[in-house]
């Protein structure tokens, strides 16, 4: 793939989550019945933690590198089961030797 392509099939995917997200951002605020210049701080900071809590992006945990599981011999070095390989567990496996 040519990195003109790329490009643009980047772009077409963030074109697509914005306008889904724009359309729920709308459907939410039509709820609460004010537009944004009238919602207090306050009342401002409830709204966005609400739709942050609410909306769920279509790749959302789902990027490359995170959220995956172990894969290989990787279970091995996961000493503190938590299905990541972190600090901790190379910090776990330093005590062991």
């Amino acid at each position: 793939m040519k990195l003109e392509q790329l490009r643009q099939l980047v772009q077409e995917v963030i074109d697509e989550q914005t306008d889904d997200y724009e359309k729920f951002f709308k459907h939410m605020l039509s709820k609460t019945g004010h537009s944004l210049k009238d919602m207090s701080p306050k009342a401002k900071s409830k709204f966005f933690i609400a739709l942050d809590k609410a909306y769920k992006a279509k790749n959302e945990g789902k990027l490359r590198g995170y959220n995956e599981e172990l894969k290989g011999g990787q279970e091995k070095i996961d000493a503190n089961h938590n299905g990541k390989i972190d600090s901790d567990d190379f910090a776990k496996l330093r005590k062991e030797k």
